[in-house]
């Protein structure tokens, strides 16, 4: 036979976990969407810096490398900021799907 106290410790500690699952789950959704605002973010400087006026002073693949990792940490920061608000939107709209509702 079950003990009343176990059973009451069980459904608070099943109550508990609920709460941080869900909890869990939307900085989970909050993290990928600003993933994919950075990465978004990164796609237009990267295509913006392929249009060129003219020909490069400095050249070379190091410039490139050092250009394209600073592209890559500039919108991990702004994303992870105000951004452009694509993250922000998007977890708006998908928060509603995770339990627990819009946070």
């Amino acid at each position: 036979m079950i003990d009343a106290t176990k059973a009451s410790d069980l459904r608070m500690y099943s109550a508990t976990t609920n709460v941080t699952s869900a909890s869990t789950k939307h900085q989970q959704l909050k993290e990928a969407t600003q993933a994919f605002e950075a990465l978004f973010m990164q796609q237009v400087m990267k295509t913006a810096r392929e249009t060129s006026l003219g020909e490069d002073l400095l050249g070379g693949s190091s410039v490139d490398t050092m250009q394209s990792l600073l592209d890559e940490k500039m919108t991990q920061i702004g994303a992870s900021h105000t951004g452009l608000g694509i993250g922000a939107a998007l977890y708006k709209q998908f928060a509603q799907f995770v339990p627990g509702g819009d946070k």
